[in-house]
């Protein structure tokens, strides 16, 4: 199997409660999208080290400066089916 790295920005919705003088903490970026928080995706990357490699000039970019610790890279593999159980919607 063949594996890409998917580089994501999350921007939270709670953004808007957070002083300008203050970011968004690493743990809070780690944690699952909530209702309105959008994911940006920047790229699909050959390797760990090169979806790495861009979230140091993205950080200085608008948009992602207001949470710059807030990227996250995601395995995929190729071939491989990732909803083998389906799924429900939650209301």
């Amino acid at each position: 199997m063949t594996d890409v790295f998917l580089l994501w920005h999350i921007s939270h919705a709670l953004r808007a409660n957070v002083s300008s003088t203050s970011t968004m903490t690493e743990a809070l970026c780690a944690t699952t999208l909530s209702a309105g928080d959008d994911a940006e995706l920047l790229g699909v990357h050959s390797s760990d080290a090169a979806a790495q490699a861009i979230i140091g000039s993205a950080r200085t970019l608008p948009g992602f400066s207001d949470e710059p610790d807030c990227f996250q890279i995601t395995l995929y593999r190729f071939d491989k089916d990732e909803w083998t159980e389906g799924f429900s919607i939650v209301e």
